[in-house]
């Protein structure tokens, strides 16, 4: 069965959330997405009995995403750091920096369409970061984008 939108969304926050986890405390990847979806998950009414924790949330594809990224971060932080012009990775902020690595990921990896992960990595870093992450973000995935695709044609990405 097909995740749906919202599903593949709630995902990519997730992931973005367990990145950051990874990235600050140093946990294990399974051990910031369980922790993750405690954070997340919607707090039921009193009468009503809890949500289970992921529940419209295409857990999976977060797990995916987040071994990705732990599996290829070199390749994923080079990628962002060529398509962003006078910006190390180290100067960019460390919540923008999971959303480019999660988007990054998507784009190497073709598993959504170029117009959808960046339009949804736009909007997740709006939401998170700031309506000033919206361009930068937009700018740098466009760039990574660019660049995968070149490198598959075998032209030069400048």
């Amino acid at each position: 069965m097909k995740a749906s939108k919202n599903a593949r969304r709630r995902a990519r926050v997730l992931a973005v959330q367990a990145l950051y986890q990874i990235d600050v405390t140093g946990v294990a990847p399974e051990q910031a997405i369980a922790t993750a979806l405690r954070m997340t998950a919607p707090e039921a009414p009193p009468d009503a009995e809890p949500a289970p924790p992921g529940e419209g949330i295409d857990v999976g594809y977060a797990e995916e995403l987040v071994g990705a990224v732990c599996a290829d971060r070199s390749r994923y932080d080079a990628l962002i750091a060529g398509a962003s012009a006078n910006w190390r990775l180290d100067r960019i902020g460390r919540l923008d920096a999971q959303i480019l690595r999660v988007g990054a990921a998507e784009l190497a990896r073709g598993t959504a369409p170029r117009p959808v992960v960046i339009d949804e990595a736009v909007e997740i870093a709006r939401e998170y970061c700031g309506d000033e992450a919206r361009a930068f973000v937009n700018g740098v995935l466009d760039g990574i984008a660019r660049s995968l695709a070149a490198a598959a044609s075998g032209e030069d990405p400048a």
